[in-house]
Formats: C-alpha cells, structure tokens, sequence
C-alpha cells in the first residue's frame, strides 16, 4: 500500500504510524505484491546464472517462468487494488444513512 509517497508492505505505516490495512483484502493485496516480488527476484537469479553459465538452459526456461509468475501475480495484484479503490470510492461517495 502506498502511504507517505512509498511503497510499504507492512500493516502500518513506518514514516506516519498509519493503519494501512482498513480493507478486509489488504493482506490478500500484500500477500500478491510479496510474491511477485520474489518471483521476479528469482527471475534476475536465474538469469544471472544463465548469463555465467549458458550451457545450463534450465536456468533459461526457469527464469522464463519466474517472469510469467510475476507478471500473473503483478496482474492479479492490480486488478485487486482496482478493486479496493473502486469499493472505497464508492463508500466514500454513499451517504450516510442516520441509525
């Protein structure tokens, strides 16, 4: 979630102490940015080890999917803030109703 111009995957805000985790799909979010994050680690791995050691075409076909990985979960992860987003504009624009 982005708050204080950064990017932060943790329930709170390090910079402001801000609750960063009001939508009950927040970790859902978190848990998509996480491993696309690491899938695309693993991809500069296996790239790297691919540049040094090109007789290994696994390293190749392995980087080749972590890339795909990331770009899936990139996509979902999207979608999904999209979808936070619309639903929180949408609250934000409904009127209150009195109890």
């Amino acid at each position: 979630m982005k708050c204080c111009g950064h990017d932060h995957n943790t329930r709170y805000c390090p910079d402001c102490g801000q609750e960063l985790d009001s939508h009950p799909l927040h970790p859902l979010l978190r848990h998509c940015r996480i491993t696309e994050k690491g899938a695309a680690t693993a991809a500069k791995q296996h790239k790297r080890n691919f540049n040094k050691h090109p007789e290994l075409e696994t390293s190749a076909r392995w980087a080749q999917q972590s890339r795909e990985r990331a770009a899936k979960w990139k996509r979902w992860g999207d979608e999904l803030e999209k979808l936070i987003n619309k639903e929180a504009k949408n609250e934000l624009c409904k009127p209150k109703m009195p109890p």
